[in-house]
């Protein structure tokens, strides 16, 4: 179960990865990653090269551990990687 203080922590990166601040977003939500939101978001940004380069590896990883937390945006952005 996460902390009142991490949830915090995730709404902050996630808002600022949808102002499109990414240089703040991935250090807001790399320590949070095991969150499935933070993971999400992080694949996005290395899947899109938002604020990082391209990386599909890091994309695959970081939408794995969402999906592992129930995410289905990340199961269907998964699966078009593999397209």
């Amino acid at each position: 179960m996460w902390s009142r203080a991490a949830w915090a922590d995730v709404d902050s990166g996630l808002k600022a990865f949808e102002a499109g601040n990414y240089a703040v977003a991935q250090r807001e939500l790399l320590p949070l990653r095991a969150d499935p939101r933070a993971a999400f978001a992080l694949g996005v940004m290395a899947d899109h090269g938002l604020g990082t380069r391209i990386d599909p590896a890091a994309a695959a990883q970081f939408y794995s551990s969402a999906v592992r937390g129930g995410s289905v945006p990340a199961m269907v952005n998964l699966g078009m990687l593999y397209d």
